[in-house]
C-alpha cells in the first residue's frame, strides 16, 4: 500500500516543470481552463495504472513519484519509448498484461519444477498455474527463454518501475474522465467482438493481481450496478442465515454441556431494541413464535433494570448473548450496503433507495411510494450511483480515485460536497482530481487543493 508524497513531470508540452506535493494521499489540482490540468491528471493516471503505451503518447520529458516511504520512481518518456519499441516488450504488452509476464517469470524462477523439464511440459504448468490457454502460456515462456536477464532491472527502467508498483499499489485504482454519457453499453465501448477473449484475460489478470486495476466508469451503466447490488443482497442473506444457524448450533451446544444457564451481563444490555428487531426479522416465526420473541424481549429489560432473573430465565439470557453476537456480526457485515444507500440519497431529490434488511431488498421510489427504475434516474444520478457502487459494494478495501474536473457533471450543491464524500468513504485511499471550480475544494478537502500555476516553472 503506497502513500504518495509528491509527483514531478518535466518538461510538460516540452516547456515547463512541474512540481506537486501530496499530503495525505490527497492531492486537488487547480487551475484554469486551457493551463494542462488534465494532460498532468492523464500523466499521473497512466503512470499509477502502468499503463505505458498510453503515458509514452503524451507530451512531456519525465515523470517521478515520490513516496512517503523515501522510495522514488523516475522515468524518462523516452526510456518507455524505447521499452515500447524493443521486440520484448513490444511482444509482450501487444497482448498480454505486463504483470503477466511478471508473474510468469517468477514461476519459472522459484519452482525448481522447471529444471530438467520438458518444453511442453513447462508451457503446460504456467497454463495450469496462471489458468491461460495454452497458446497464451507458450508465448510468455517463449519470451522469456528469448531474454538472458529478464530481472536485470538497471537494463529496463520500465520493467523496475512496473514491478515495483504491482508489487506495492495494493488496491484498485477508479477513472472517472470528463464527464460522458456513463450509461452506454460495453457493446458500444467495445465492439470489437473478435477481441472479447484477450480483453477479458486482460481484465481478469489485472483484478486478480494483488496490485493495481483500473476501471474507467465511463464504461459501465447501471446493469452493472444492478448486478452489484444484487450479488450483495445474496451474499448478505446466505451470511445472516449462517449467523443465525450458527447462533442455534451453539446455543444447542452449551444446553448439551449444561453451560446455557450462565451469561455476562455486560454483554446481555448491550443490545438495543433496533438490533433486537433486525435479528428477530431474520429468525423465521416457526422457529421463535411472537411470543417467545415477546419474552426475550421481557429479559432483557429485566436486565437492564438489574432485576433478579428466574431460573429459566438466566437460559434465555445466554440466548440473548449470542443474540448480542449475531446482531454485531450482521450489522458489520450490511454496514457497505447501509452506507451506500445513504450517501446515495443525499444525492437524490423526490426519490430514495430502501434497503430492507430483513428480506435484504433494494428499491427506488419516489416520495408517493411510486417504484422508479434505475436506469430512469438521471445522467448525474446515475454518475453518482455508479461510483458509489465501486467504492461500497466491490470487494476492494483500497480505491485510488482519480476525476478529471468533476464539476462539469455536477451542480453546484453536488460540488460542495462530492469529493469530500469520496475522500470520507472508508475504502477511498487516494483521491487525485484536476478542477477550475472552487467549489470542489470549498470544504475539508481545502488544505489538500493546489494552485497548479504557482508549482509551475520554465523547463531547465
Amino acid at each position: 500500500m503506497l502513500n504518495f508524497r509528491s509527483f514531478e513531470i518535466n518538461g510538460l508540452f516540452g516547456e515547463v516543470d512541474i512540481e506537486l506535493p501530496i499530503e495525505g494521499n490527497r492531492l486537488i489540482i487547480v487551475g484554469y481552463n486551457g493551463i494542462g490540468k488534465s494532460t498532468i491528471l492523464n500523466i499521473i493516471y497512466y503512470f499509477i495504472s502502468r499503463q505505458w503505451k498510453k503515458l509514452a503518447d503524451q507530451d512531456f520529458v519525465s515523470i517521478r513519484a515520490t513516496f512517503t516511504n523515501r522510495k522514488k520512481i523516475k522515468l524518462t518518456r523516452e526510456e518507455i519509448t524505447k521499452s515500447l519499441s524493443s521486440r520484448r516488450v513490444a511482444r509482450r504488452l501487444a497482448h498480454l498484461p505486463y504483470s503477466l509476464y511478471v508473474k510468469a517469470n517468477d514461476l519459472i524462477n522459484k519452482e525448481s519444477i522447471y529444471r530438467g523439464t520438458s518444453y511442453t511440459r513447462q508451457i503446460n504448468h504456467i497454463s495450469e498455474k496462471l489458468g491461460l490457454p495454452r497458446h497464451f502460456a507458450e508465448e510468455l515462456l517463449l519470451e522469456i527463454r528469448n531474454e538472458s536477464d529478464p530481472n536485470d532491472s538497471t537494463k529496463d527502467p520500465l520493467y523496475a518501475a512496473d514491478s515495483y508498483l504491482d508489487k506495492n499499489l495494493l488496491g484498485r485504482i477508479l477513472y472517472l474522465p470528463t464527464y460522458r454519457r456513463i450509461e452506454k453499453d460495453l457493446k458500444t465501448v467495445f465492439p470489437e467482438i473478435e477481441d472479447e477473449l484477450q480483453r477479458k484475460l486482460t481484465r481478469r489478470f489485472r483484478e486478480g493481481s494483488k496490485s493495481n486495476t483500473y476501471i474507467e466508469l465511463v464504461q459501465f451503466g447501471m446493469q452493472d450496478v444492478k448486478s452489484k447490488i444484487y450479488s450483495q443482497l445474496e451474499e448478505l442473506r446466505t451470511y445472516a442465515l449462517s449467523q443465525i444457524n450458527s447462533l442455534t448450533t451453539s446455543y444447542l451446544r452449551d444446553v448439551i454441556r449444561s453451560e446455557a444457564n450462565q451469561y455476562e451481563k455486560i454483554s446481555t444490555i448491550e443490545i438495543t431494541e433496533s438490533n433486537l428487531d433486525s435479528v428477530f426479522e431474520k429468525i423465521d416465526n416457526k422457529i421463535l413464535s411472537l411470543g417467545d420473541k415477546q419474552k426475550v424481549r421481557d429479559v432483557v429489560t429485566k436486565l437492564r433494570t438489574s432485576l433478579p432473573l428466574e431460573e429459566n430465565e438466566k437460559y434465555v439470557a445466554h440466548y440473548i448473548m449470542y443474540l448480542v453476537e449475531v446482531g454485531k456480526n450482521i450489522a458489520a457485515k450490511e454496514a457497505r450496503i447501509s452506507l451506500f444507500t445513504d450517501v446515495c440519497n443525499s444525492y437524490l431529490f423526490g426519490k430514495r433507495f430502501d434497503f430492507n434488511s430483513s428480506d435484504y431488498i433494494l428499491n427506488i421510489s419516489h416520495g408517493s411510494g411510486r417504484p422508479v427504475e434505475m436506469e430512469d434516474l438521471s445522467s448525474g444520478e446515475k454518475q453518482i450511483v455508479s461510483l458509489f457502487s465501486h467504492m461500497l459494494l466491490d470487494d476492494v478495501s483500497d480505491n485510488y480515485v482519480v476525476i478529471d474536473e468533476p464539476e462539469l457533471s455536477l451542480s453546484v450543491d453536488w460540488q460542495q460536497r462530492f469529493l469530500e464524500d469520496i475522500s470520507s468513504l472508508p475504502t477511498c485511499r487516494f483521491i487525485g482530481a484536476v478542477t477550475h471550480s472552487p467549489f470542489i475544494f470549498e470544504n475539508s478537502l481545502d488544505r489538500h487543493a493546489v494552485d497548479l500555476l504557482s508549482h509551475m516553472k520554465a523547463m531547465k
